[in-house]
């Protein structure tokens, strides 16, 4: 069966005469599907990168007490400054102390996501002050990375911090 509208899919769901109920819109979620739009945007492989993003946001936002970007432009701009902070790291990576040389910039991805978004989502505090927190979030968000946090991992992170300080 074609549907025209998203109301035709929630009708056949609950049948016609069943009230709708209204749902609240979670900012992490929206952002979360910000990023994955925008990543689709981009090309098929950053899909992946936007909802590894958009799961990382979330997670952080939560430890902080924020709860993501307010308006969708403040979204789209998050997502469009964290593609820009990648890029840089894709590009300069290897300049880094703390890189070893046989290993690929994704080896140390879910590192410096976690440094950029954490500069995003605690602005007001010293990165020594949320260690354990991008500690932990790191451990549940870096998948299959076998990047240690306890060497360059932080320290990873703790470079995408400061070049978003910065910038």
């Amino acid at each position: 069966m074609a549907y025209e509208h998203i109301e035709d899919i929630e009708d056949d769901a609950t049948g016609p005469e069943s009230p709708r109920q209204e749902k609240e819109i979670n900012p992490l979620q929206a952002a979360s599907a910000t990023a994955m739009a925008l990543g689709a945007a981009a090309g098929p492989g950053s899909v992946m990168a936007g909802a590894m993003v958009g799961v990382m946001a979330g997670g952080l936002a939560s430890q902080s007490g924020r709860t993501g970007a307010s308006t969708d432009q403040e979204a789209a701009e998050e997502v469009a400054r964290l593609a820009d902070e990648e890029s840089y790291w894709r590009g300069h990576y290897a300049d880094e102390p703390y890189v070893q040389a046989d290993m690929s910039f994704d080896y140390y991805l879910a590192a410096y996501r976690t440094g950029m978004l954490a500069r995003m989502h605690y602005p007001d505090r010293a990165f020594e002050d949320i260690d354990d927190t991008l500690a932990r979030e790191y451990a549940k968000q870096r998948q299959d990375s076998t990047l240690p946090w306890e060497s360059e991992g932080r320290a990873a992170a703790r470079a995408a911090w400061d070049h978003m300080t910065r910038h």
